[in-house]
């Protein structure tokens, strides 16, 4: 018999073996241990297996850092737009579990207003249940003074101005915001001074 040019056989793994035919388990049962012996199918498998695995640990694993850094980078996106370099970005919080990412960085100061930008993220906290104009406060020589212009909030991600009147041009200068959490006061500090 020449097995070369017999369709009814296979050459695998260096033997040659007959084709199965339906229901011919004891072939499935060779082919198979001879390849557990080989290395083969089993081993790819669990090969492939292990790498599909390990991709989806990386993308999972990773997608929490790339989100915040996504995140980070909405809010600090509007550091290019600081006029005053002396006045850096403050940053309160994180975006974990309910806890909310504050930015604030002054943006104008006249002798009439002091302007900040703010910027909010979130993963898990509806942002519109806080009026900014009612828990933010500026401080200044002891005087205390609500903003007179804030953005509207909504979902997870917001940014705007928060815009202050004052009587003069200020150099040092605290913003305090109340309730957002999971902090419930944040501190906001500048001084030129310093």
């Amino acid at each position: 018999m020449n097995l070369k040019n017999d369709k009814k056989h296979k050459k695998s793994i260096g033997r040659t073996i007959p084709i199965p035919k339906i229901g011919d388990y004891l072939f499935v049962e060779v082919f198979l241990k001879d390849k557990i012996k080989q290395g083969g199918i089993f081993m790819k498998t669990n090969y492939l297996i292990f790498i599909f695995l390990f991709v989806l640990f990386l993308m999972v694993g990773c997608t929490n850092k790339n989100e915040n850094i996504v995140n980070d980078a909405l809010i600090k996106n509007y550091r290019t737009t600081n006029l005053f370099p002396n006045y850096e970005t403050i940053f309160s919080g994180d975006v974990s579990g309910d806890s909310v990412l504050v930015g604030l960085t002054p943006l104008q100061i006249t002798d009439t207003t002091l302007t900040f930008q703010i910027g909010l993220n979130t993963h898990s906290v509806d942002l519109s249940q806080f009026d900014l104009k009612e828990i933010v406060v500026l401080e200044y020589e002891g005087k205390i003074v609500k903003p007179v212009e804030v953005p509207s909030l909504s979902g997870h991600h917001s940014s705007g101005n928060l815009v202050f009147n004052t009587e003069k041009n200020i150099k040092e200068f605290k913003v305090t915001i109340f309730g957002i959490p999971t902090i419930e006061t944040r501190v906001f500090e500048w001084s030129l001074t310093k």
